[in-house]
């Protein structure tokens, strides 16, 4: 099949009344992920020509795959009537994500349009707090209850399968909502009709709670290979399930805010090209200011060691050597840290082992790398003291860096903080500063200066 965005031109000219037919045929076959590229890739006139084609089960499947600012736009293309069809049969989790991302006026005229039992069911999902379990979970799960056989449980199922957004597992209750048990569709099929689903099902149950951090469901939908997690309140009722569609979405979002916040930028939910300049002057220029205040500070270390610099010339040609090298080591370290606190790999706990390794790693990096500035400085200057002042601030400074690099990390987590922050720029400024101490200490010593 060829690609949809190829597709496009075939499209415009077949949205002519006397071809629609035929392109309504065509687009039968197509997946729903492929249709919404199709949308993306029209004029607002014709998407909304082209978007009243689809079926409406394909018009919902398609509506869904479509990202938010693109599903506010369409939305406000389409008639109230088909806002209303859309919005009433949307996953209420997709649901709740589009209204969340809207002005608070423009999300109140969409609430408006729901049924009564959809609005309440949406505004109930919209109290929790953003970026919870709570907030990403939809209410269409396949529950049953334990006094039910088998039978009536895959009757059930049967009747209700196209309203879940998954149906691979069931979940157990009993009158009062709690959650007792799971069992998968396999062992619904293979149970004797007459057992009773309490007599089937595993009480063993993993699952979240509504006000868990989404980050924190992800690990644990990761750790147990689950397609699906079930959520419950305070009390252990069931209140919906995450799936791990949702998850990948949560991992996307949250590794993209971590690679934004180690390049030291605040991070946004809008695609690079849709951000205007002034918006991305506006999440920028805070740290860049951070880290000029911190390269002044490198600026007064300099002029402080300005007599030993008039004296030995040739030890300033040494500085952005030692000084990149060093943050290049910091980062690096840093990086390894933040991977392992966000996989759980590595806790908080372990810290002085954690140190301990980094910065016995900075101390064999700095005696490879030393021997080799060294050569290097010799070559250069001819001076055997120079030469070993470079080489013995070299070491000193991939400790100092590596141990940098892995300690901020920690020390942020265990403030509640994203250790996001503490990579990059963040580290090589800090490392900058602290490396010219070390260097210019350690050449007074040797150079009896």
């Amino acid at each position: 099949m060829r690609q949809p965005s190829f597709l496009i031109p075939d499209i415009r000219e077949m949205l002519v009344p006397e071809k629609q037919k035929e392109l309504q045929e065509a687009l039968e076959e197509f997946h729903p992920v492929d249709i919404a590229e199709i949308v993306v890739g029209l004029e607002p006139e014709e998407q909304v020509s082209f978007f009243r084609l689809l079926a409406k089960d394909q018009q919902i499947a398609v509506f869904e795959e479509l990202d938010q600012e693109e599903q506010s736009a369409l939305l406000s293309s389409l008639t109230k009537e088909h806002c209303r069809e859309l919005l009433n049969d949307m996953s209420t989790d997709n649901r709740v994500d589009l209204l969340q991302d809207l002005p608070e006026e423009i999300a109140g005229r969409l609430l408006a349009c729901l049924s009564e039992s959809e609005r309440k069911l949406t505004e109930k999902l919209l109290k929790y707090k953003p970026n919870t379990a709570g907030a990403i979970m939809t209410t269409e799960l396949a529950g049953v209850r334990g006094h039910m056989t088998a039978e009536q449980s895959l009757q059930l199922i049967r009747d209700t399968a196209l309203l879940k957004e998954t149906i691979y597992y069931l979940y157990v209750t009993d009158d009062q909502n709690h959650l007792t048990g799971i069992l998968s569709l396999r062992d619904l099929v293979v149970a004797k009709p007459e057992q009773l689903i309490q007599d089937v099902a595993s009480p063993y149950v993993i699952s979240v709670t509504v006000d868990q951090d989404q980050e924190e469901v992800a690990k644990v939908m990761e750790k147990y290979d689950f397609i699906a997690v079930p959520v419950v309140d305070e009390e252990g009722k069931l209140q919906g399930i995450i799936t791990i569609d949702d998850v990948v979405d949560v991992m996307k979002k949250e590794s993209t805010e971590d690679i934004h916040k180690m390049a030291a930028i605040m991070p946004h939910e809008e695609e690079y090209l849709e951000v205007s300049p002034w918006a991305m002057v506006q999440k920028r220029i805070g740290w860049l200011v951070v880290f000029l205040l911190l390269e002044m500070v490198t600026g007064s270390v300099l002029r402080n060691y300005q007599t030993t610099i008039d004296s030995v010339i040739m030890l300033a040609f040494f500085i952005p050597l030692l000084i990149g090298t060093g943050g290049n080591a910091g980062t690096q370290s840093a990086t390894l840290i933040i991977r392992g606190l966000a996989t759980g790999e590595l806790k908080p706990n372990r810290i002085f082992k954690i140190i301990w390794k980094e910065g016995f790693v900075g101390f064999v990096l700095g005696l490879a790398l030393g021997c080799l500035a060294g050569l290097r400085t010799y070559w250069m200057s001819g001076d055997l003291l120079i030469a070993g002042a470079v080489s013995c601030a070299m070491v000193a400074t991939l400790v100092m860096a590596t141990v940098t690099g892995s300690l901020f990390p920690i020390l942020l987590y265990r403030l509640k903080l994203d250790p996001a922050v503490a990579a990059g720029p963040f580290i090589a400024s800090v490392v900058d500063v602290t490396a010219l101490l070390i260097y210019f200490e350690i050449a007074r010593a040797i150079l009896h200066l």
